[in-house]
């Protein structure tokens, strides 16, 4: 993955993904996830290195404006292609669609280029659990050891968080947490 900007999930649903990660792993040998990676939506990804002062002031700005917000997981899902990816699927609701619409326009002012998955039209929040090597067998095999214990889950949108690729493993280069609080009428 070239650099980004996502939502670090931690609480059920980011222990969810490290579980899957580990029994992926463990029973496939599927290497679900990068040295240091972290449970995530991701909102925007750029093709090459942002320009990092400007992003990061405005990224900064957009989380102290933010209210943090609770979406649903849906279940577990597939993306075709080369490679292809298993995932936990995450509910597309106005306010995460509002947010990923804020950061793909700030993050894309300052990118090399953007990725065209991550455009809002074709967007779909998701929480990736494999996608290293997974061939058409191993992804059935990964969904048949993971539907057992998929259910759905409350994730927590409470940050907005900088990372980059190093040399094959992830990296958190900065992370905001979201500062507005709901107005209580």
């Amino acid at each position: 993955m070239m650099p980004g900007v996502v939502s670090i999930i931690d609480g059920a649903a980011g222990e969810y993904a490290r579980h899957c990660w580990d029994l992926l792993g463990r029973e496939l040998g599927i290497k679900a996830a990068p040295a240091g990676a972290v449970p995530h939506v991701t909102y925007h990804v750029s093709d090459g290195p942002y320009c990092p002062g400007p992003l990061l002031e405005e990224i900064e700005q957009l989380a102290a404006a933010t209210v943090p917000f609770e979406v649903s997981s849906t279940g577990l899902g597939v993306f075709a292609g080369d490679p292809a990816v298993l995932y936990l699927a995450v509910t597309r609701t106005d306010a995460l669609a509002q947010l990923q619409q804020k950061v793909w326009r700030t993050a894309e002012r300052h990118a090399t280029g953007s990725a065209e998955y991550w455009r809002q039209e074709r967007w779909v929040p998701h929480i990736t659990l494999a996608m290293e090597g997974l061939t058409t067998h191993l992804a059935a095999r990964a969904m048949a050891l993971l539907l057992p214990s998929a259910r759905p889950l409350t994730v927590r949108i409470e940050n907005a968080a900088l990372i980059d690729e190093q040399t094959g493993a992830h990296q958190v280069v900065r992370r905001w947490e979201f500062a507005a609080r709901m107005v209580q009428e």
